[in-house]
């Protein structure tokens, strides 16, 4: 069994450890070596009814831990440089982003998938670094070379932190027509299924291109902590509908709800409501708008659909996770 220690105890640490019910539960089955940190060190924190004390790296002289999780995202790289200067090694330090990686009961099977190459749509992802350090090779999938999130550059290829990851197709989640039937061991994709106008169409390409045995993970928001927090979650038999019907990525069905129920306070980018809606009726240009908000139950049904057994089903702060294997 692994052991693992905490780096800061900061808004991120309590969010997604110590608020996660989730993770909390699955760290039932790890053993905490402690806890470190710069600024509180010295007082006393309680996980799963377990009492640690918080030292600072100076006091820190247990260095038999085979991972040391950094909480901080603001903070990340100067605190691993001092965890290097203080003997840890690089192949134990991880990102809080891959924690949930270690806490999956089905890692047997997820591991050896991820590992060799897969398709990633709409990145990159920071959720996904685990997967980008470990896999043979990663391919990407944007609708347009321009977008909110993403800009091709001059390459080619697909490109995270100056890392190439394998080649770039830019081309509908809907339709990806040019990537041939079982070409890759795995297929993600993250905070994007909220944008895709039918997302089963979407999902039966990624079944499409998965190998069989192949690893499907999905990850969207959670509607509670964004600014769709007043909108109704989506039920399945909506998306099946939308699939039959063969709904485009032109719709604007949702778009009444969507501007009566956005919470434009907690979207400062988008400028309030009158750049919100003008943005929006050229969403298929741009691609902003969550079409559907989806919840555990939906989940698993659209993986059900498509025949996808369900390895894992996990929760953090701000998104669910669903891994299924084909």
């Amino acid at each position: 069994m692994e052991k693992i220690a905490f780096y800061g105890l900061g808004e991120q640490f309590e969010r997604n450890i110590v608020r996660n019910k989730y993770v909390c539960e699955k760290l039932k089955k790890r053993v905490i070596s402690g806890f470190m940190d710069r600024d509180k060190s010295g007082v006393d924190i309680e996980i799963n009814n377990e009492h640690y004390r918080v030292l600072s790296l100076d006091e820190w002289s247990d260095y038999d831990v085979d991972k040391v999780f950094i909480t901080s995202v603001r903070y990340q790289n100067e605190i691993k440089s001092s965890l290097l200067q203080y003997g840890f090694r690089v192949e134990q330090i991880e990102t809080l982003e891959n924690l949930l990686f270690l806490l999956f009961d089905h890692m047997d099977r997820i591991f050896p998938c991820i590992c060799e190459k897969g398709l990633e749509i709409g990145g990159p992802s920071a959720v996904f670094s685990y997967i980008y350090d470990r896999c043979r090779e990663c391919d990407g999938v944007n609708f347009c070379t321009d977008t909110v999130w993403w800009k091709q550059g001059d390459s080619d290829n697909y490109i995270c932190e100056n890392r190439e990851l394998g080649k770039m197709y830019i081309a509908d989640a809907t339709n990806l027509s040019d990537i041939p039937d079982e070409s890759y061991e795995f297929v993600m994709s993250s905070n994007n299924l909220e944008h895709i106008a039918n997302p089963m169409k979407a999902v039966a390409e990624f079944y499409r291109v998965l190998k069989k045995n192949g690893i499907l993970i999905i990850v969207v928001p959670r509607k509670y902590v964004n600014f769709d927090h007043d909108r109704l979650f989506t039920p399945f038999e909506h998306l099946l509908e939308d699939y039959r019907n063969h709904v485009a990525e032109d719709d604007l069905s949702h778009l009444s709800e969507i501007i009566e129920k956005h919470d434009y306070d907690m979207d400062i980018p988008c400028g309030g409501k009158e750049q919100f809606v003008q943005r929006a009726y050229n969403n298929f240009d741009n691609r902003c708008l969550h079409h559907h908000v989806f919840d555990k139950k939906c989940l698993i049904q659209l993986f059900e659909y498509f025949n996808l057994e369900v390895l894992e089903f996990a929760e953090t702060y701000s998104d669910y996770w669903i891994i299924g294997e084909k």
